[in-house]
């Protein structure tokens, strides 16, 4: 009896490997190099494609892979490293923990119903910087639970290292990716997801094992929701990565006061676009005026009565309602107006009726944003906030408001919108 090694360079590759990840593993079952191994019991050839099953010393289940991953997963304990509780850099992968936040999510991460996150099948790719990248969302074994046995506190009895639920987005890039823009593709593959199929799933942590037991959540028959997803192209473009990860922020938190506040942030960064975008049109239509070839007193007075117009949009509220009337369908959102607003049967043909309700909307928005980021103590109330027990309808109208916005921005040439700097 005899082993063979298919290249013979594959034993010294694997005895390297094994070295490499001996501080986080706890078993090596069916390894050739194990030193419990009797060359005398054995015939057999080992290749990349030779199965052996690893057990991490902190992690819920053993892992399968072939010799190829193992090879591949020491290389990335050797190369990679940990960039936040939440974030892993390998050769060729940022992996990024995410949790579950909407009902669809938990019951396909949690559950496997209507299907398996695997059936999903949405992979998004895009070209960032001419680096050719790919972000999609799996529920298996990952370099990331290597580095969080190795630097992260785990506990198997209380929160593992590995454990088949756990989720990662992975980024895959066929060059160097710096963190960051990683994570920026990421928010927009999220957004895409949250936005086309309600699937919220969220940025996390690793959970630290202080929080509680790992959730022991059954799992049901996988159902069968016909062909793989397909979502929006991604966009990392020109201020879409900060829309993103504020659209997210709204999202993903468990905490409608902050929900609230955060989708009403992404309306307001669409707005400066909305505003300097009608400010400069207007302008540019006065001054395309054959007068401005020989401007006389009145056309002189009607450009700075103009200007001074413009110094209105400063204000909060006009900055709200210039951008819903730009950039949203008014009948769909009136259709989540709260009841405090005059519920979804408000919306009429009229054009002055609907010109009110974009009036009230705002004020409502203006209003209850203050109310909820000021101290209750020092806020004086208006009276036109939203009832605590209508916040969560309120909050679906803001949210929608908040996606079309973004929308109408990314609809937008780079060249034509303002940004964060």
């Amino acid at each position: 009896m005899m082993i063979r090694f298919a290249p013979p360079e594959l034993r010294d590759r694997l005895i390297h490997a094994r070295d490499v990840l001996a501080n986080v593993c706890r078993g090596w079952e069916f390894f050739p190099l194990d030193g419990d191994f009797d060359p005398d019991d054995y015939d057999v050839e080992v290749t990349e494609g030779t199965e052996i099953r690893i057990t991490l010393n902190e992690a819920l289940e053993a892992v399968d892979g072939t010799v190829s991953e193992v090879l591949w997963w020491a290389d990335c304990l050797e190369k990679g490293r940990l960039v936040d509780r939440g974030t892993v850099v390998v050769p060729g992968q940022t992996i990024f923990y995410v949790t579950p936040i909407s009902e669809e999510a938990c019951g396909i991460a949690y559950h496997g119903y209507p299907c398996a996150l695997s059936d999903l099948g949405v992979v998004a790719a895009l070209n960032v910087g001419g680096i050719e990248c790919s972000v999609t969302l799996v529920q298996e074994f990952t370099a990331f639970s290597l580095f969080a046995e190795k630097e992260l506190e785990c506990d198997n009895k209380v929160y593992p290292s590995y454990g088949e639920r756990d989720i990662f987005a992975v980024v895959s890039h066929k060059g160097e990716l710096e963190p960051g823009r990683a994570r920026a593709l990421c928010a927009s593959y999220l957004f895409q997801l949250a936005t086309c199929h309600d699937l919220v799933f969220g940025f996390a942590g690793f959970p630290s094992s202080e929080l509680g037991d790992y959730a022991d959540f059954p799992t049901t028959d996988e159902g069968d929701i016909g062909l793989p997803l397909t979502i929006r192209p991604l966009d990392v473009s020109t201020g879409m990565p900060e829309l993103h990860d504020l659209y997210l922020e709204g999202a993903t938190s468990n905490n409608l006061q902050w929900s609230f506040v955060s989708f009403v942030k992404a309306v307001e960064y669409v707005s400066m676009t909305v505003i300097k975008r009608t400010a400069h049109n207007e302008i540019r239509a006065r001054l395309t005026a054959q007068e401005a070839l020989r401007p006389h007193a009145a056309y002189i007075e009607g450009l700075i009565e103009l200007v001074q117009q413009q110094r209105e949009y400063g204000k909060q509220r006009e900055y709200i309602r210039r951008t819903i009337q730009e950039c949203c369908d008014l009948p769909r959102v009136a259709q989540l107006l709260p009841a405090y607003l005059g519920g979804p049967g408000r919306i009429a043909a009229q054009e002055r009726e609907q010109k009110a309700v974009v009036e009230d909307l705002c004020d409502a928005i203006i209003a209850t944003r203050n109310y909820l980021v000021h101290a209750k103590a020092a806020y004086e109330s208006s009276g036109k906030e939203c009832p605590d027990t209508e916040l969560r309808e309120f909050l679906d109208c803001v949210k929608a408001i908040a996606f079309q916005a973004i929308t109408w921005y990314q609809n937008l040439p780079e060249h034509a919108r303002v940004a964060e700097d």
